[in-house]
């Protein structure tokens, strides 16, 4: 794999719709599709701020932002980042963000960065998925 993961996930996760996978207050998984940001360098989501997610990011806890497949046989392949998430109020950040966004952003909405920890790319092959980290 030629690209570096930091481009491939740049072009499987900006501006595009994405799953985030947090934890609900009971413990039972949940699933919630974003449209991530990159900008200043670093990854943001926003979201309405009654959303669940944004309940969940708050707890504190490590989360999953999962790429889609552009098909049902995974071509382009799939990028899956472990993140720490950090609401952030900075109005000269939020204005940085929302230049760097592919859609409108209500002035309502929170405002996410996403700390990227483990990072896995995974194409699939004819001989299988091959998986960079």
């Amino acid at each position: 794999m030629a690209e570096s993961l930091a481009q491939l996930g740049r072009e499987r996760l900006d501006g595009k719709i994405c799953y985030l996978a947090t934890t609900q207050p009971t413990g039972a998984p949940r699933v919630h599709a974003v449209t991530p940001i990159i900008g200043c360098d670093d990854l943001y989501v926003f979201m309405e701020p009654t959303s669940p997610k944004s309940r969940d990011l708050n707890a504190d806890k490590p989360y999953v932002l999962q790429s889609s497949v552009r098909t049902n046989t995974g071509e382009g392949g799939e990028f899956l980042v472990d993140v720490d998430a950090l609401e952030t109020d900075s109005a000269d950040e939020r204005q940085l963000v929302i230049e760097a966004s592919s859609y409108e952003i209500k002035e309502r909405y929170v405002l996410f960065r996403l700390d990227v920890g483990r990072v896995v790319f995974t194409q699939y092959e004819d001989d299988g998925p091959q998986r960079e980290r």
